[in-house]
């Protein structure tokens, strides 16, 4: 029984170290919104998502999917580190070369322009911070990587203000801002790795590597349909509306992704927990478990947001970044069913099923790029995030079915519908014009969900009465 115990603690436990490394950096993401409103108009910050979203397009190509092999090969440790460090060092170096030789390519481009030079820092730094953060996490240095966030978040909000507030550089600010922190990220990585021990080049193997790739690599086009489904219909908006619409639009995902903020979280040290429990007889009822209480905790606190994201974007965001309220109830169950595409991906990584993976994931990207093709032209912004509602659900929707064949994961479809139903109410109540009665309708909804999971709200409850009652008795003892 207390190795039983023993599991849902160390995932307790690493949820926690993560949480307290990556809360800061996490949390800027939303918090500093309002101060991109003010500084930068509704085009200048579309210019600027479609920048970033065009380094996120690239970087799976760069570093090849290795950032996935790092922490599956570490943590379920079938590969020594040294060898994962030295292979790793070399594709990033290699394909770095590549990157800064097509720079020519970059210049030339409309989108990049003027910003070619900052545009290929960044691409090369985040490369690098990708693979080695993972290899941090592989082994087992949870205090590092969860300080590594912390860094981010300081040099994030410091420089931002500087570059932005300060200096009022607008767009070359706000890169510049993200190049420092994403370079003293690195430097973090580098000293509390050493990473200048394992690098060796008598380290290097072949067949180790060839077999990571084998792993990675149909993650990249995976990555790929990941991008379609988060931010092709960025592209799709500035093609049917324009880049100001883009630049709403980016504001409305910014609140809902406060879901997906701590779930990502929460999936550092779930991924770690699922590859060591490959092994163990219990692992349909570990699952099964956890699957239980992160459905109960996606559908009340998705209710929660959508209660008060309208007067949230109404009276905080700048006047021209208002109307981005009407995008987010959608975009906030998109983010319900993300969650579970990614919950049940942990399957394919722990079962090395990464083409299944990939066709989950195309398919998903491909009903998304349908959705949107029929919807924005017709319905603008909304249908832009019903597209994605519908192409997260879709690949959902798949993974749940088919990781069953590994791990038998009840599913509890007799309480999926009927919250993502309430769910679903709460949206189209907060485009009725029914004044106050509207947020008393939101409360009611946000209580149905509550009755939905009792159960698991009761026993959250319980648990964590009993840790803190625990933790207290032991303190005062200590004393």
């Amino acid at each position: 029984m207390s190795s039983q115990n023993g599991k849902y603690k160390k995932l307790a436990k690493n949820t926690v170290v993560f949480m307290v490394g990556n809360f800061g950096s996490k949390l800027i993401s939303f918090v500093i919104v309002p101060l991109y409103t003010y500084v930068l108009t509704t085009e200048e910050y579309g210019i600027i998502d479609l920048f970033t979203t065009t380094i996120n397009l690239i970087l799976p190509f760069m570093i090849l999917g290795l950032n996935e092999a790092v922490l599956r090969f570490l943590a379920g440790k079938e590969m020594k580190k040294e060898t994962v460090a030295s292979d790793c060092f070399v594709v990033f170096l290699l394909n770095s070369l590549i990157v800064w030789a097509l720079y020519p390519l970059y210049s030339g481009l409309p989108a990049l322009g003027e910003h070619a030079f900052l545009f290929t820092v960044l691409l090369t730094v985040m490369a690098f911070n990708q693979v080695f953060l993972q290899y941090l996490r592989g082994n087992g240095q949870t205090v590092a990587f969860a300080m590594n966030g912390i860094i981010i978040t300081a040099v994030t909000v410091l420089a931002n203000l500087f570059f932005l507030l300060y200096l009022k550089m607008g767009i070359k600010g706000y890169l510049l801002a993200f190049i420092i922190a994403q370079l003293c990220s690195a430097v973090e990585i580098i000293f509390a790795s050493k990473l200048w021990r394992d690098i060796r080049f008598k380290h290097i193997n072949k067949k180790m590597l060839r077999e990571m790739l084998s792993y990675c690599l149909p993650l990249i086009p995976g990555s790929l349909m990941w991008w379609v489904m988060n931010a092709g219909d960025k592209y799709m908006i500035n093609y049917f509306i324009d880049a100001s619409a883009n630049g709403i639009y980016s504001v409305a995902h910014k609140f809902p992704t406060i879901i997906n903020m701590f779930y990502a979280v929460f999936m550092q040290a779930w991924q770690l927990s699922a590859i060591e429990e490959k092994k163990s007889d219990s692992s349909s009822g570990f699952h099964s478990n956890v699957y239980r209480y992160i459905l109960a905790v996606l559908a009340i606190v998705g209710s929660g947001i959508i209660l008060v994201s309208k007067p949230l974007y109404l009276y905080v965001m700048e006047s021209e970044f208002k109307i981005a309220w009407q995008s987010v109830p959608l975009l906030i169950i998109a983010q319900v069913f993300s969650c579970l595409t990614g919950f049940f991906g942990t399957v394919y990584v722990v079962e090395k099923k990464t083409k299944k993976a990939l066709i989950t994931t195309m398919c998903g990207a491909i009903a998304n790029l349908a959705f949107n093709l029929v919807l924005i032209p017709k319905f603008g912004l909304i249908g832009a995030a019903a597209g994605t509602m519908l192409g997260y659900t879709v690949a959902a929707s798949m993974r749940m079915l088919d990781t069953k064949k590994y791990i038998n994961i009840d599913l509890k479809i007799k309480k999926v519908l009927p919250a993502v139903a309430v769910l679903l109410m709460q949206t189209g109540f907060l485009f009725a014009d029914l004044g106050v009665w509207v947020y008393i309708i939101q409360v009611i909804c946000m209580a149905v969900e509550l009755i939905i999971f009792k159960a698991e709200v009761s026993l959250v409850f319980s648990f964590s009465c009993s840790f803190i009652k625990n933790k207290l008795f032991k303190s005062k003892r200590m004393g």
